[in-house]
C-alpha cells in the first residue's frame, strides 16, 4: 500500500513538471524579452546570400528600387482591355508563404523572390466585409469587386434590399445591379470568365448572375421557387449568354438527370434540359465551340468567337492531384481566353479566378493552397506577356482572407511546410497553422499532438488548427490589390472593395466609369497664370498696349482672314465675300442631294419590292391552277380505279363527266409546265404543251374503256402525272422570296400531297375490300402512303395554325369520320376476308367524303394565300406612292431652301462688314481708355481687372512707402486764385511724375498737396524697394530746390518728406471708380514720418534706417526720439544723401522743359485722336 502511494506521488510530480500552468502572468511576460523575442537557433538550413552581410548590399538594392520608382510615369491612356485576377482566399500570409514555397521549389531563396503580381508598380489594400457580416463570403464580395455594391452575405448581383434566400425581392429589377462584364458588353467589348472552380460558383457567377442564394447553381436547388438557377442564367441571362469565353468546371449543373456526360458522370438538373446543347444552338449563327478536355482546348480554331469549356463535373482538380496533366492549367486557360477575346476590335474584359486556393485552405491543406497560388502567379505572368501595359489594365486582388498564419521563429531557409521551433511544452510546432478547421487534433493524455511525426511531404496532410470545425473559416482582414497598366495608380492606399470595379470601368470608359473623362480624355486643366511684369513703368505701358491691341484684334473680324477654297480673303469684303457666299450655298446642297439620293434609293427598293410581290402573285396563281389540276387528276384516278374494280359499273361513277371536268381544269391553266412521264416501256416522254398532254390522256382513257386495264397501270399513270405536277409546284415555291407567303404555299403543297397519298392508299384499300387481301408490295404501299398522308396533313396544319380549328370542326361534323378510321385500321391489320363489293364501295365513299372535306381546307387555304398577296400588293402600292410624294416635295422645297440661305448669308455678310468697321472704331477707343486706365492703376492690376473684373486684396510682407507735402501750401492757397493753385500743383506734380518714372515705384492717388509713392508692389521686387524709394526721395528733394512757384517767382518750393518700410495690404477699392489703395500700419507710420518732419528734409523711421544699412550706399543722421501721434516716442533719422550722387535723372534737364506743357497721358490721347 505504501509503495503504491509513493508511486502516485511521483507520477503527479512528473505531470506537474511536464504540464505548464495555464495561468500566465501577462505583466511578467511583457517584461521578459527572452520569452517575447527568443534567440533564433541557427542550424544548417539557414540560407544567406553572398554579400548580404555587407550593408552596401542592402543600400545598393534600395537605391535600385528608388531609381526604378522615381522614373515611374502615370499611364493615363484609355484601357482598351481589362483583366481582373482574383486569388480566392489569397490572404497576405498566403502571399508570404507562397512566395517562399515557389522559391524553395526552385531551389532558391524564397523570402526575396516576387510573385508575378508583386512586381506590379502600384498596390494597395482592400477592405473586405459584407453589408451584414463582419467576415465576408465569396458571394457578397463578388458583388462588391465586380458590380461596385456592398451586398448581404450569400447573395450575388443584388443590393442590400435582398436578404439571403429571398427569391421574390431578387426578381425586382430595382434590386439588381449589373457587373463590369455587363458594362463592357454594352460598350461593344468581348467578355470572358476563367476559373478552377465550377463556373456557376459564387466568384465567377458574380460576373453574370442575379440570385439571392449562391447555392442555387442548378434547378434542383430552385425547384420550389420562381427564380432561375445560375447555370440557366449563364446560358440564357442577359450577360451570361453574351460571354465570349467561359472555362472551368461544373458540367453536371448544365446536364439533365439521367444523362451521362463524356466522363461517365450523371447530370444534376431536374428540368430535363441539356444547357450545353442549348448554348450551342443559341450560337449556331456564330463560330462557337464547346470543349471538355485539355487537348480540344489547345486545338481550338483561330476563328472561334464563343468558347465554352467544362472540364469537370464539379470543381477542377488541384494542380497537385492532376499528375498526368489531364486538365488544362489556369495558365493554359488564361492564354486560350485571351486568344479568343483579343480578336475584338473594341477590347475585352476578362475575369480569372484561382478558386482552389480558397478550397484548400478550407480543408487545412496548405501544400495544395500554396501550389494553387503558384499556378495563379503563372497565369498572371502569362497575361502580362501576352498584353501591353499601354492599353491593358491588369488588376490582381482577393475576395477575402483565411485564418491562416506563418508562425515564428524559424531560421531563414527553413521549409515553409516543415516544422518550426520548439514550443513551451517541449513539442515542436509547424511553420504554418490555422485558427480553426478539420486539422484540429485533441490532446493525448494531456500532451499536445506532435505534428512532427507526420509525413510532411504528404499533400493530403491536414495542418494543425486550434479550434475544431468541419471547414476552416474565412478571415476578415484586408487583402492586397496590385495593378499594372492604364490608370493603375488609382489602386493605391486603403480602399473599399466595391470601389475596384468602378476604377476599372473608369480606366476603360465603360459603365459608370465614364463619369466625364471619356468626353475629354482627361485633358489637363489649364492653370491660369497671373500675368506679371517686372519692367519699369515705360515698358509696362508698352506691354499693356500690346495686350489691349491683341484683345481688340480678336474681336475685330476684319483682322482675321481665313482661307476660303485655299485663297486667303476677308469674307466681309470683295472677292472673299463672293467665295464665302458660294460656300454657304453649296452647304445646304449637300443634305438636299443626300436626301434626294436616299429618297430615290428607298423608292427604288419599294418598286423592286412591289415587283417581287407581283412575281409572288404570279407564282401563287400558277400554284393554284396546278392545285386544281392535281385535284381533278386525283378525282379522275379514284373514279377510274372504282370503275376497274366494279368491272365498268356506271351506277357508281360517271367517267364522262369526270373526264370533262379534268379537261376543263387543264384548259384553264395560264401556263403549262414541262411534264416528263414514263411510258409503259420504261422510257421518259416530255410533254411541253397542253395539247400533247391532252392527246396522251385521251388515248389512255380510251384504253381503259377498250382494254379494261388493271389497277397497277391506272395507278402508275395517274400517280406519275400528279408527281410531275407536284414536283413543279415544289420548284415554284423554292423560288419565292423570304416573305411570309412561303408558309402558305408549303402548306398548300403538302395538303395536295396529303390528299394524293391518301388517294393512293385508298386504291389499295378498295382493292383489299374488293379482293379480300393485300399481297406483297400492295400492302407495304398502302402503309407507306397512309403514313405519308397523315404526316403531310400535320405539317400543313403546323405551317398555317388557323387551319387547325377548321380541321377539328371537320372531324366533328363529318358523320362517318369515326367509321373511316376503323376501316383504315382494318386494312392496316390486313386479315384475310371474303371479297365484298359493297364494303369496297362504302370504303371508297368514306375516303371520297374525307378528301372532299380536305379540299374545303384547300380552298380556304387558297383564299388566305390570295388575301395575303393582295394585302402585300396594297402595301407596296402605298409605299411607292408615298416615296414618289416625298421625292416631289424634296425637289419642290430645295430651290426655296437655297433662296432662303442666299438671303440669310447676304444679310450676315452685310452685318459682318458693318461689324468690322465698328470693331476698328472700338479698337481706337479701347487704346485711349487703356492709356487712361494706366494712369489710374498699376499695369499688372489693370490687366487683372480687365480679365477677371475682380482683383483680390494681397498681402505684401515688405514694402517701402514715401509721403511728402508742400510746406506752407495752406497759406499759398489762401492768397492764390483757384486757377493759380491748379497750375501750381500741375507743374510740381509733372516734375515729380517725370522723375519717378526712372524708378520701380508706383504713385498712389492722394488729395490736395500730398504725394504718396510705394515700391515693392503690386509686383514684388525683393529688397530693391528700399533703395528705389530712398533714391527717389533724394531725387525729388533735389528737384524741388530749383523749382519756383509760378505766380510767386521769388519764392522757392519746399517739401517735407517721410519714409517707412514694412508690410502692407493692397487692393482695388470701389467698382464705379476703382482705386488701388494701401492699408496697414506701415502707411500710417510713413505718413507720421512726413507730418513730424522738417522742410527740405527726409524723415525716416528706425526700420528704414536699418534696411538702408543692410543694403549700404546711403548716409543718414540720427535725429533722436520724436513723439509721434498714435505711436508714442520713436527713434528716427534723417536721410541725407546717397554715396556717389544721383545718376538716374539729370537735374538740369528740368530747366529745358516747358513749364506749361500738358501731361503725358493727355498728349497721348490728343495724338491718338
Amino acid at each position: 500500500m505504501t509503495n503504491k502511494f509513493v508511486l502516485i506521488l511521483v507520477t503527479l510530480a512528473v505531470a506537474a513538471l511536464a504540464i505548464p500552468d495555464r495561468a500566465i502572468n501577462t505583466k511578467e511576460l511583457e517584461l521578459d524579452e527572452a520569452i517575447l523575442h527568443p534567440r533564433i537557433t541557427k542550424d544548417g538550413a539557414i540560407k544567406i546570400e553572398s554579400g548580404e552581410l555587407d550593408s552596401n548590399h542592402w543600400t545598393n538594392e534600395a537605391q535600385q528600387v528608388i531609381l526604378h520608382r522615381k522614373d515611374l510615369s502615370l499611364n493615363k491612356n484609355v484601357a482598351k482591355n481589362v483583366i481582373m485576377f482574383l486569388g480566392d482566399g489569397m490572404s497576405t500570409p498566403t502571399l508570404k508563404a507562397a512566395r517562399v514555397f515557389v522559391g524553395q521549389q526552385n531551389g532558391g531563396d524564397g523570402e526575396k523572390i516576387k510573385l508575378a503580381m508583386e512586381d506590379f508598380p502600384f498596390s494597395g489594400l482592400s477592405k473586405t466585409y459584407c453589408l451584414d457580416a463582419q467576415v465576408p463570403d465569396s458571394a457578397c464580395t463578388a458583388t462588391a469587386y465586380l458590380r461596385g455594391v456592398k451586398a448581404n452575405y450569400g447573395t450575388i448581383g443584388v443590393n442590400g434590399h435582398v436578404e439571403r434566400g429571398d427569391c421574390v425581392a431578387s426578381l425586382e429589377e430595382a434590386n439588381r445591379v449589373d457587373s463590369i462584364a455587363t458594362w463592357s458588353q454594352a460598350a461593344g467589348k468581348r467578355t470572358g470568365i476563367v476559373t478552377t472552380t465550377r463556373i456557376t460558383h459564387a466568384s465567377p457567377a458574380g460576373a453574370y448572375a442575379y440570385t439571392s442564394e449562391r447555392d442555387w447553381e442548378n434547378d434542383a436547388d430552385t425547384f420550389d421557387t420562381d427564380c432561375e438557377d445560375i447555370a440557366y442564367q449563364f446560358v440564357h441571362g442577359k450577360t451570361g449568354r453574351n460571354l465570349n469565353v467561359a472555362l472551368g468546371g461544373g458540367r453536371s449543373n448544365f446536364l439533365p438527370g439521367g444523362f451521362v456526360d463524356e466522363e461517365g458522370v450523371v447530370g444534376h438538373r431536374l428540368d430535363g434540359r441539356n444547357l450545353v446543347e442549348e448554348w450551342l444552338r443559341s450560337k449556331k449563327e456564330a463560330n462557337a465551340t464547346y470543349v471538355w478536355k485539355k487537348a480540344d482546348l489547345l486545338d481550338v480554331r483561330d476563328d472561334v468567337d464563343y468558347l465554352l469549356g467544362l472540364f469537370e463535373d464539379e470543381h477542377m482538380k488541384y494542380i497537385l492531384d492532376d499528375v498526368n496533366g489531364e486538365e488544362p492549367t489556369l495558365e493554359e486557360m488564361t492564354e486560350a481566353a485571351i486568344k479568343v477575346l483579343s480578336k475584338g476590335e473594341n477590347g475585352y474584359f476578362l475575369f480569372v479566378e484561382g478558386g482552389k486556393i480558397d478550397l484548400a485552405h478550407h480543408a487545412n491543406l496548405p501544400r495544395k493552397s500554396l501550389a494553387e497560388t503558384a499556378e495563379f502567379s503563372k497565369a498572371i505572368q502569362k497575361a502580362k506577356d501576352l498584353t501591353s501595359e499601354e492599353d491593358t489594365l491588369i488588376v490582381v486582388t482577393s475576395d477575402h482572407s483565411h485564418v491562416f498564419t506563418v508562425s515564428g521563429y524559424g531560421t531563414r531557409g527553413s521549409d515553409i511546410l516543415g516544422i518550426g521551433v520548439e514550443a513551451s511544452d517541449g513539442v515542436h510546432y509547424p511553420v504554418l497553422s490555422y485558427a480553426n478547421g478539420p486539422g484540429y487534433r485533441p490532446e493525448d493524455n494531456g500532451y499536445r499532438y506532435n505534428f512532427a511525426q507526420n509525413d510532411l511531404s504528404d499533400k493530403e496532410l491536414l495542418y494543425p488548427a486550434m479550434v475544431p470545425r468541419d471547414s476552416e473559416t474565412h478571415g476578415g482582414e484586408d487583402v492586397g490589390v496590385f495593378a499594372s497598366g492604364p490608370w493603375a495608380h488609382l489602386f493605391t492606399g486603403v480602399i473599399e472593395q466595391n470601389v475596384i470595379p468602378h476604377m476599372m470601368a473608369f480606366a476603360s470608359c465603360v459603365g459608370e466609369g465614364k463619369l466625364k473623362r471619356c468626353l475629354d480624355r482627361f485633358k489637363k486643366t489649364l492653370e491660369g497664370v497671373q500675368v506679371m511684369t517686372k519692367q519699369v513703368v515705360i515698358n509696362r505701358s508698352n506691354a499693356f498696349d500690346e495686350e489691349s491691341q491683341r484683345s481688340v484684334s480678336i474681336e475685330d473680324g476684319s483682322q482675321s482672314h481665313k482661307d476660303y477654297c485655299f485663297i486667303k480673303a476677308n469674307p466681309a469684303y470683295g472677292r472673299g465675300r463672293k467665295i464665302h457666299l458660294c460656300q454657304m450655298l453649296v452647304l445646304p446642297f449637300i443634305p438636299i442631294v443626300a436626301l434626294i439620293a436616299q429618297t430615290t434609293y428607298i423608292l427604288h427598293n419599294v418598286v423592286v419590292s412591289r415587283q417581287e410581290v407581283v412575281d409572288i402573285d404570279t407564282q401563287v396563281t400558277i400554284a393554284t391552277e396546278l392545285g386544281k389540276v392535281v385535284t381533278r387528276i386525283q378525282l379522275e384516278r379514284s373514279e377510274v380505279a372504282l370503275n376497274v374494280y366494279t368491272n365498268g359499273d356506271s351506277s357508281r361513277s360517271n367517267l364522262t363527266e369526270t373526264f370533262r371536268l379534268t379537261d376543263s381544269a387543264l384548259a384553264n391553266m395560264s401556263s403549262w409546265p414541262a411534264v416528263k412521264l414514263i411510258n409503259r416501256y420504261g422510257e421518259p416522254e416530255l410533254y411541253t404543251d397542253q395539247d400533247t398532254f391532252l392527246q396522251r390522256l385521251r388515248k389512255f382513257r380510251e384504253k381503259i374503256h377498250l382494254d379494261n386495264e388493271n389497277l397497277a397501270e391506272v395507278f402508275q399513270w395517274y400517280s406519275s402525272v400528279n408527281e410531275a405536277m407536284l414536283h413543279h409546284m415544289t420548284n415554284q415555291i423554292k423560288e419565292t422570296d423570304s416573305s411570309g407567303v412561303w408558309r402558305y404555299l408549303l402548306a398548300f403543297k403538302n395538303l395536295l400531297r396529303s390528299i394524293e397519298s391518301m388517294a393512293m392508299s385508298s386504291v389499295f384499300g378498295v382493292h383489299y375490300y374488293g379482293k379480300g387481301f393485300l399481297v406483297g408490295t400492295n400492302y407495304s404501299d398502302f402503309i407507306k402512303n397512309d403514313a405519308l398522308a397523315k404526316d403531310l396533313l400535320n405539317s400543313s396544319l403546323n405551317y398555317v395554325p388557323k387551319l387547325k380549328q377548321l380541321y377539328l370542326n371537320l372531324t366533328k361534323t363529318m358523320s362517318n369520320y369515326g367509321s373511316l378510321k376503323e376501316k383504315c385500321d382494318v386494312v392496316i391489320e390486313n386479315k384475310r376476308r371474303s371479297p365484298n363489293k359493297s364494303d369496297a364501295i362504302d370504303y371508297f365513299d368514306s375516303i371520297a367524303d374525307y378528301t372532299d372535306e380536305l379540299r374545303k381546307l384547300q380552298r380556304e387555304l387558297r383564299r388566305q394565300i390570295r388575301d395575303y398577296v393582295n394585302e402585300n400588293l396594297d402595301n407596296a402600292a402605298s409605299s411607292e406612292a408615298l416615296g414618289i410624294i416625298i421625292l416631289i416635295v424634296v425637289l419642290a422645297v430645295s430651290p426655296v431652301i437655297i433662296w432662303l440661305v442666299r438671303n440669310a448669308v447676304s444679310t450676315i455678310q452685310h452685318y459682318a462688314a458693318n461689324l468690322a468697321t465698328k470693331a476698328k472704331e472700338l479698337k481706337t477707343e479701347k487704346e485711349k481708355s487703356d492709356s487712361l486706365l494706366l494712369q489710374m492703376l498699376p499695369p499688372s492690376v489693370a490687366m487683372q481687372l480687365k480679365q477677371t473684373k475682380q482683383v483680390p486684396a494681397e498681402y505684401y510682407a515688405s514694402v517701402t512707402v514715401y509721403f511728402s507735402d508742400i510746406v506752407g501750401f495752406t497759406e499759398i492757397a489762401a492768397v492764390s486764385t483757384p486757377l493759380e493753385v491748379v497750375t501750381f500743383l500741375n507743374k510740381i506734380y509733372k516734375l515729380f511724375d517725370a522723375r519717378i518714372e526712372c524708378y520701380d515705384v508706383y504713385k498712389v492717388e492722394t488729395i490736395g498737396d500730398s504725394y504718396m509713392v510705394a515700391s515693392g508692389l503690386p509686383v514684388p521686387n525683393g529688397n530693391k524697394h528700399i533703395s528705389e524709394i530712398a533714391s527717389m526721395a533724394l531725387d525729388l528733394l533735389a528737384g524741388t530746390s530749383q523749382f519756383k512757384i509760378p505766380h510767386r517767382k521769388t519764392e522757392r518750393l519746399q517739401i517735407r518728406s517721410g519714409i517707412h518700410t514694412g508690410p502692407v495690404v493692397a487692393g482695388i477699392v470701389g467698382s464705379k471708380m476703382p482705386r488701388y489703395c494701401l492699408f496697414g500700419d506701415t502707411v500710417n507710420t510713413a505718413s507720421r514720418m512726413e507730418s513730424t518732419g522738417e522742410a527740405s528734409k527726409i524723415h525716416i523711421s528706425l526700420e528704414m534706417k536699418k534696411a538702408l544699412d543692410s543694403i549700404g550706399g546711403y548716409k543718414t543722421e540720427h535725429r533722436g526720439l520724436v513723439d509721434v501721434k498714435g505711436k508714442g516716442l520713436m527713434d528716427t533719422f534723417w536721410l541725407t544723401c546717397r554715396e556717389g550722387g544721383f545718376n538716374k535723372y539729370d537735374t538740369d534737364s528740368d530747366n529745358g522743359q516747358d513749364e506749361d506743357a500738358e501731361p503725358i497721358f493727355m498728349r497721348r490721347i490728343r495724338e491718338d485722336t
